[in-house]
């Protein structure tokens, strides 16, 4: 056995373009002295400085190949990393590389020269920016994983250990951050052999804790002709040996292998998922870790702080908590994978389990659990368990503890923290209410102990996961994605948005899993649409796993649908026990329900199944999906019913007593229709566009967006926006960054997830909680008087209902019926246009000198002319008329854009072809991923002097060059078309001249 190291380091580089590091050589230097000294390497190879050019690199990387099978080799890079923004791919520097053809890519890295190594064992060791873009594929069976050192090394290995990922990392003063704590790991080391995912583990806690990066230790598994399932294993010379158990053998004793029924649980997704492309969907395929909030603790601009997965699962005590179905068991498990491979020995056990709180018993759960979950023997399991240092204790479902009482709860964590140094327990947030007690044993039991809170999946962690779905069965990586996934992508991000509504579903892993499920599956029932199938779906699901006999499913989905009902006349969905008895009594009478069907019992299952929930004597619905599904279901299922309606509430549903439910139905429906601008209302008649292809529906939203802004014409963007048009001489060019679709959807939807994040925070500070049951506000005047923005809002979700009617039935609807919903829902985002630009010409001058007011504050410093001044006031007033007309239009074309409808647009526009609905058109082909040919060649030169109409159309176009892929050719026409200059995007990092940190 040989260990060789090939050493780069560079910190000066040819070109200025690359800033000067200070530390890349000397510490290039002081790793091959400290692996030559106390780990017997030869050194092969070093390159420092300018010896470190493309030539030297490549050339040293293929004599490697001569190196025999059973030699151990690292190669070892610092100085600068960069990533190509369109690809995501990343490269290693050399000393002359100016430009990026004279980089090497990982790629080439990876396929050209790694894969002719035959060295048993190599480990690529990466201290420069984006280093972790190397590794595009991880997890797997952890089968092997935690095998004895010798068992380890005899098989062989390709490692990654990275000192970042996808990020910049910094140079550090006098050593780079990563390789002084690399450095002083094999330093203060005295065991005779440790694997590398144990440097890992140390390297990922150390280095996150000192800066802001994140290292990476992963097995590189994309090798031609090379089977994993090795690691590369560190041997101290004998004279530095001072832990002589470890020089005999090693930290783990035993031969920890994972037992084969265990490794299945761990990879299962909890649910049964079929994928037409691959025959097994597991876990690590669609798992995307979610955010974390602590103690609702701020960043320094006062904004919730949000925490990643896989920062705080590297200390030693957490507390994760999180609502039914947020995904708890499946971090188990992922924090069971990351602690194995990191050479902890995890154990996981579940709350029902725990029955008593003495540490005897707890040891005794933690040796049940080495037993089920690894192939021990049982004297082997009962000595490893009382190992402190090494045994992570995962709890999972906390909640179901069979300790009733709150003091032995506490004395079982306070065991639990004294007995085990690393201790992960996850539950639903009840366990705040232990955390209260205000005794000493409360204190020492949680005192050691961070508090996390699960965050449902916000747009950029849903999008993860749809990506996952897609690319599934696929071997090309997300840089070859094309127009057909993009669209994929956005249709399915659409239906999910649409199907979680304003929180009616959390946005929780398993929700959206199955809803691409049903995307998938296209299985839904020929009477609903595919959300109203999801729904019933999710509420299926709920009810099978808590029933007896699935038969009782129709049962309950009528008993809901009717409670619906039943709390709609309440006027709210929070009734007490002797109310809820009444209404069961009712139902059984009408539905002749057997007596065996007795409240209580019902209650149970219904709870059980998390659609109602109980606190003391009050009910209430779980999610308020759940009400709005069954109360839209309960109208359309009555819809024409000629059953006589009566009710004794003193409400204003005592106008339809003596007349039938149909009536009744219509009749709150055409109210609801005039309140679209309330969330209640124009969510539960969303759900009837779902729940039903009545006409009738359809009508009502057609009357009732025809009525609003019915004294404004329709904009059509030609001499209506001639006062817009004098504002600026000419449309100046527009400068874009050249970016891939994946950074900037990332981007976009960070941006996404910081005004949710804000919107919630106001929700959960606000006082008022506006009930979901019927309220007096139905029955007000139509429109009443709403402000601007309430109009606005009315308009926007008018829109987007008349969007969901036209794409869910378009297969229903005759052309003319679907040319009508979308020529409506045009009319009415022109008249909306119209509307803002009333607005602002109105109170034009007031604006101006309000503006120039602001302009002077900032242009007076830098010694602007008053001429300059009211070019930019009149620049700045053109530009917000362009991106509200942008908005407006835009908003238009996601709600009413579907491939299917194509015809039906193009129809409308054949019979009013003005600059207006040309623009519209362009949007909604542009929504769903197509950019007509005509836009380039035709529409632009239309354009070019009408400033407005041109503005609005380029920004169109620019969004989508930042959302689908485009050839350069076509790309080059768009930009000669919209007068568009597209530089590189500048990447930070380490050859920034913007100084990182420490």
């Amino acid at each position: 056995m040989k260990n060789y190291l090939l050493a780069i380091g560079v910190n000066e580089y040819e070109s200025n373009r690359f800033k000067t590091l200070s530390n890349a050589e000397s510490d290039t230097q002081k790793l091959i002295k400290i692996l030559e000294e106390r780990y017997g390497f030869e050194e092969l190879r070093y390159l420092l400085g300018e010896e470190a050019s493309r030539k030297n690199i490549v050339n040293s990387f293929i004599e490697l190949k001569h190196l025999d099978e059973e030699s151990n080799l690292i190669l070892f890079f610092a100085g600068h990393g960069e990533m190509d923004p369109d690809t995501e791919r990343g490269y290693l520097v050399p000393y002359d590389g100016t430009e990026r053809a004279e980089w090497i890519s990982y790629t080439t890295l990876l396929h050209d020269y790694l894969t002719l190594i035959k060295s048993k064992h190599v480990l690529l060791i990466l201290d420069c920016c984006f280093s972790g873009s190397f590794i595009t594929r991880g997890g797997g069976s952890l089968r092997g994983r935690n095998d004895s050192y010798d068992k380890r090394y005899l098989q062989s290995s390709r490692y990654l250990l990275a000192s970042g990922g996808k990020e910049p990392v910094s140079d550090g003063r006098e050593e780079s951050p990563f390789f002084q704590r690399l450095k002083m790991y094999l330093e203060e080391n005295t065991k005779a052999k440790f694997a590398v995912s144990e440097l890992g583990a140390e390297l990922k806690k150390k280095v996150g804790e000192d800066v802001l990066q994140q290292p990476i230790c992963e097995p590189i598994q994309e090798l031609k002709n090379h089977v994993a399932g090795g690691e590369f294993v560190f041997f101290l010379k004998n004279e530095f040996v001072e832990d002589k158990d470890g020089a005999t053998e090693d930290d783990f004793e035993y031969d920890l292998q994972i037992n084969d029924d265990f490794d299945l649980y761990l990879n299962d997704l909890g649910i049964k998922i079929t994928h037409s492309k691959v025959p097994e969907v597991n876990l690590v395929d669609l798992f995307v870790p979610p955010d974390f909030s602590l103690d609702r603790s701020k960043d320094g601009k006062g904004k919730l702080k949000t925490y990643v997965f896989d920062k705080i699962i590297t200390k030693d005590k957490n507390i994760y908590l999180g609502e039914d179905k947020s995904g708890k068991t499946t971090l188990a498990k992922r924090l069971f994978c990351s602690k194995y491979i990191e050479s902890f020995i995890p154990v996981i056990v579940r709350g029902k389990n725990v029955r008593k709180p003495d540490k005897k018993t707890i040891i005794s759960l933690v040796e049940k659990g080495l037993l089920e979950q690894y192939n021990l023997s049982k004297d082997k399991a009962k000595k490893l368990a009382k190992d402190a240092q090494k045994i992570v204790v995962i709890i999972d479902d906390y909640d179901g503890i069979n300790l009733k009482e709150n003091k032995f709860r506490l004395l079982f964590f306070k065991n639990l923290s004294s007995t085990y140094k690393h201790v992960h327990v996850f539950s639903s947030p009840a366990i705040r209410l232990d955390a209260l007690d205000d005794s000493s044993i409360c204190s020492e039991a949680y005192s050691e102990y961070s508090m996390y809170t699960i965050l449902p999946l916000g747009h950029l962690k849903r999008e993860e996961i749809v990506k996952k779905w897609y690319f599934l069965g696929e071997k090309e990586g997300i840089e070859s994605a094309d127009e057909v996934f993009w669209s994929k992508v956005d249709l399915a991000k659409s239906q999910i948005k649409n199907a979680l509504g304003r929180n009616y579903v959390p946005s929780y892993p398993l929700f959206i899993i199955t809803l691409l499920q049903s995307l998938e599956g296209n299985v839904q029932k020929p009477e609903y649409t595919l959300h109203g199938f999801y729904y019933e779906l999710l509420i299926n699901n709920a009810l099978s796993n808590v029933l007896k006999e699935t038969n009782d499913i129709s049962f309950y989905h009528n008993y809901m649908t009717n409670l619906a009902f039943f709390l709609y006349e309440n006027g709210d969905t929070s009734i007490e026990f002797q109310e809820f008895k009444e209404f069961h009594n009712l139902y059984s009478e009408k539905f002749s329900i057997p007596s065996t069907y007795e409240p209580k019992s019902t209650l149970g299952y219904l709870e059980r199944a998390k659609l109602l929930v109980v606190k003391g004597s009050v009910i209430d619905v779980k999610y308020k999906y759940i009400f709005y599904f069954f109360l839209a279901k309960f109208f359309a299922d009555n819809l024409n019913s000629s059953e006589p309606f009566d009710t004794d509430k003193e409400n204003a549903l005592c106008q339809y007593n003596g007349k039938t439910y149909g009536e009744m139905v219509r009749g709150n429906i055409s109210k609801m229709c005039k309140k679209l601008h309330v969330e209640k209302y124009s969510s539960i008649v969303m759900f009837l566009t779902h729940l039903s292809k009545d006409k009738f529906i359809i009508k009502q939203v057609l009357k009732i967006t025809n009525e609003l802004f019915e004294s404004v014409s329709e904009a059509n963007l030609d001499k209506d926006v001639a006062p817009i048009n004098k504002l600026i001489e000419h449309v100046p060019k527009k400068i874009i960054e050249r970016k891939s679709q994946d950074t900037i959807r990332k981007e976009r939807n960070q941006e996404k997830d910081s005004i949710d994040m804000l919107e919630k925070e106001f929700n959960d500070e606000a006082e008022f909680i506006e009930p979901i049951g019927i309220g007096e506000d139905l029955y007000e005047d139509d429109f009443g008087d709403l402000d601007m923005f309430s109009e606005y809002n009315f308009a926007f979700k008018a829109i987007e209902i008349l969007g969901q009617i036209a794409k869910k039935h378009w297969g229903a609807l005759t052309g003319g019926e679907k040319e009508e919903i979308i020529k409506c829902a045009c009319d009415l985002t022109l008249r909306t246009n119209t509307y803002f630009f009333d607005k602002i010409l109105e109170n034009k001058i007031a604006l101006i000198r309000e503006i120039e007011s602001i302009l002077k504050k900032d242009l007076v410093l830098k010694k602007g002319l008053p001429q300059e001044i009211e070019e930019a006031t009149r620049q700045y007033i053109f530009d917000l008329c362009s991106m509200i007309t942008y908005g407006i239009i835009t908003k238009l074309g996601a709600s009413i854009g579907y491939k299917k409808l194509q015809n039906s647009m193009d129809a409308l526009v054949n019979k009013n072809p003005n600059n207006a609905n040309k623009i519209i058109q362009i949007a909604f082909s542009t929504s769903y991923g197509v950019l007509p040919s005509s836009v380039m060649d035709q529409i632009a030169k239309e354009f070019e002097n009408n400033y407005l109409p041109f503005s609005v159309l380029r920004r169109i176009v620019v969004n989508y060059i930042y959302m689908f892929p485009v050839s350069s050719n076509k790309r080059q026409k768009i930009f000669h078309a919209f007068h568009i200059e597209e530089k590189a995007q500048i990447v930070i990092g380490k050859n920034s001249k913007i100084k990182i940190k420490n």
